[in-house]
């Protein structure tokens, strides 16, 4: 937010402009306004003290909108603007900035409160957590050029910056609680920009020593080509090319500057040699915190060394917090100044204001529309209409006419891609089975003939439609719950058919009534408790099923995916005895006129 307002992104229309000031503490003194491209920092008093207050100012800047559109926004994101503005001032000014004066008097205290505060962090990190900690003429200016340069950068790397800034302030932060995390948290905001920004391909000689001088004697005795193959596959192993890029992402990031001005006075400083070892071992130790909760080694937990970098180990170099933060800070300010700097840019910034959530449209308002219409989006429509055709069923909502639809299905079936026409057969065959006033279309029977086989396919997308227009399972239920097992091991996939609740279960507890029938009880308990269970939070449904367990009986489908709206007695169940008082979809003819 704090970018949008400097109003790069915006044209040179009118605009909605509002002063605007937040209050801040810190343990950053100086007596001078501090100017910047965005917002100015002033104290409130010109004396020194342990924590001082600040006004930060700004113009809360919102471009207006087009003529002939009414303005929604005219000031938004006050909060995120002080946020990120806290963020920038305690990374620049290396000191801690606040809007709870208390949080920077506890971060920054001298002494131990009692005996379980083990961390206090003045004696673990130089600088950032100094009482009082005294500005120079200089800090405003090299401040005001950082400012301005994060402002200046490409949108992307902006916000992954900003990202990776509140994490290392978080960390800091944290570090009165538990160094553990603390040391994690700087992990992570150096990893989160070397995955955004950092393009890398990891080599045979990045594999782990170990594991690669076990494995390359056997390679050796298996075709080249072949183990030319095994050792690619090996390489994409996500886990060493998370580390590997994290590595080489600081590394490159490390300039002469950090070897020799700033490791001016600093005991054990890290060496170019050491460098990437020691982060390869920081890169273990915050995996192993992260996946087994295992602490830092003692000799880093324990030992307060706020003037190492390093502290060896078994032959190994292990980066203090001290260190880590050197190198965090260091990596991350090289990023800034190579990064480019952009005076305008062109960006829909609208879409990233503070409170704006982004949330798909109901199936109703998109479904029918044709415009663009295409097959990979088949799973998705038919999704929505089995979404709109629970509503039916539970609330009585209407769904709308897609005949415009159907007929645009009959002139891309014959030039679809195999796997979507399940889902694109399945809704035509599903929607005009419907009673409409009139047939949607007078192609339909010789379409479904034309595409029978592909209603035979054993998948959910004709599996479920068959059920609801033919209300019997229409294969032997063995084939049936295959389907329903293979469905389960691939519902999240991208073009995966999405199933309603209750439709599902009435597939299910069908599945199992039809073991039921065979005599199968092994498979009748099996599925009526894959039921049972599957319908968590619905207690009426769940108390339906288990009923029927204990007496080991055939469930209602009809009723469970009608919520108990109607039951096997009602016209639903009897569509096919009486076409004209009981036909299940006589209703669905109320549905077409939405």
């Amino acid at each position: 937010m704090l970018q949008i307002i400097s109003g790069k992104f915006f044209g040179d229309g009118d605009r909605h402009v509002s002063p605007a000031k937040g209050i801040t503490y810190s343990n950053y003194w100086w007596f001078s306004p501090i100017e910047t491209c965005v917002a100015k920092l002033e104290p409130t008093s010109p004396y020194s003290s342990a924590v001082s207050a600040y006004v930060i100012e700004y113009l809360n800047q919102i471009e207006k909108e087009a003529e002939g559109r009414q303005d929604v926004l005219v000031k938004v994101g006050d909060t995120e603007i002080l946020r990120q503005f806290q963020c920038i001032a305690t990374f620049g000014l290396k000191s801690l900035f606040a809007v709870d004066r208390w949080e920077v008097e506890f971060a920054c205290r001298s002494q131990a409160r009692d005996s379980a505060d083990s961390f206090v962090p003045q004696r673990i990190v130089p600088r950032f957590f100094n009482a009082a900690n005294r500005g120079t003429p200089d800090d405003a200016t090299q401040f005001s050029s950082l400012v301005s340069k994060i402002i200046g950068l490409p949108r992307d790397q902006y916000v992954g910056l900003v990202a990776a800034l509140a994490t290392f302030r978080h960390a800091l932060l944290i570090l009165s609680h538990s160094l553990d995390m603390a040391y994690s948290l700087v992990v992570y905001c150096l990893e989160s920009l070397s995955q955004r920004f950092d393009a890398f391909d990891p080599t045979w000689q990045d594999y782990d020593d170990q594991v690669r001088s076990k494995l390359d004697p056997l390679l050796a005795d298996i075709d080249s080509a072949k183990a030319c193959e095994i050792r690619s596959a090996l390489l994409n192993s996500g886990s060493l090319r998370l580390q590997k890029r994290f590595v080489d992402f600081i590394a490159n990031h490390v300039d002469d500057t950090f070897y020799v001005d700033e490791a001016e006075s600093r005991q054990s400083a890290v060496t170019p040699s050491e460098l990437r070892r020691a982060l390869k071992n920081s890169y273990n130790l915050r995996s192993s915190y992260v996946h087994m909760l295992k602490p830092l080694p003692d000799y880093l937990r324990m030992l307060q060394l706020p003037d190492e970098d390093l502290f060896p180990w078994d032959n190994e170099p292990y980066l203090t917090f001290s260190g880590l933060i050197r190198i965090a800070h260091h990596a991350i300010r090289q990023f800034i100044e190579r990064g480019e700097y952009v005076q305008t840019e062109s960006y829909d910034w609208r879409a990233e204001v503070p409170g704006t959530i982004t949330l798909k449209m109901a199936p109703q308002y998109w479904i029918g529309n044709t415009s663009g219409v295409q097959p990979e989006g088949a799973a998705s429509r038919l999704s929505g209409f089995l979404s709109m055709f629970q509503g039916w069923l539970t609330h009585e909502k209407p769904v709308g006419n897609l005949c415009e639809l159907m007929l645009a299905y009959e002139r891309l079936l014959p030039h679809a891609k195999k796997e979507y026409k399940p889902a694109m057969v399945g809704l035509y065959f599903l929607f005009g089975a419907l009673p409409l006033p009139e047939n949607p279309s007078r192609h339909y029977q010789d379409v479904i003939e034309r595409h029978r086989d592909i209603l035979d396919e054993r998948r959910m997308e004709t599996l479920i439609v068959r059920l609801l227009v033919e209300d019997s399972l229409p294969w032997p239920v063995e084939e049936c719950a295959a389907v329903l097992e293979e469905f389960n091991q691939t519902r999240f996939r991208k073009h995966s058919v999405t199933i309603p609740k209750l439709l599902e279960l009435g597939l299910i507890v069908h599945t199992a009534n039809a073991f039921l029938s065979a005599g199968n009880l092994q498979e009748y308990d099996r599925w009526a408790r894959v039921a049972h269970l599957e319908a968590a939070g619905a207690k009426e449904v769940q108390e339906h099923i288990r009923q029927h367990i204990s007496g080991k009986t055939a469930f209602d489908p009809v009723w469970i995916v009608t919520g108990g709206r109607l039951d096997s007695t009602s016209q639903i169940a009897n569509e096919k005895e009486s076409e004209t008082e009981g036909n299940s979809l006589d209703a669905a003819s109320e549905m077409q006129g939405s």
